[in-house]
């Protein structure tokens, strides 16, 4: 006989898993780097349901807010601050992209395991 864990025990899984997404990106993006030119940021996901494309929109949201902060918003700039922003913002983005996969991945198959409790009854 296979055992289901409740949607309520399911609930509580979820809500102590990881609620946040940490961004890195080297500050100005200049190598080398050392620990110290490394800077982080933390993007809330709590509340978010991120089997729901409307929630995955909202993350992806928070993700460019959070890499504008880091590394500047796109304005008219000389050629070399332009390139630098850019290196930054590709190195915040190379490293948020892998953490919202395990994220999105982790809400569907909580939402799928929650629908096979509900049809199991």
């Amino acid at each position: 006989m296979k055992r289901y864990l409740s949607p309520r025990i399911l609930a509580l899984l979820a809500a102590c898993a990881a609620s946040a997404l940490l961004i890195t990106a080297a500050a100005k993006a200049q190598p080398p780097h050392s620990s110290a030119d490394v800077v982080t940021m933390v993007v809330p996901t709590r509340g978010l349901d991120l089997s729901l494309a409307t929630d995955r929109t909202r993350l992806h949201r928070r993700v460019d807010t959070a890499v504008r902060a880091l590394c500047g918003d796109p304005m008219p700039m000389e050629l070399d601050h332009w390139m630098v922003r850019q290196a930054c913002r590709e190195a915040a983005f190379r490293s948020a992209a892998p953490q919202v996969d395990a994220l999105v991945q982790r809400d569907t198959q909580y939402a799928a395991t929650r629908a096979a409790a509900r049809r199991a009854g």
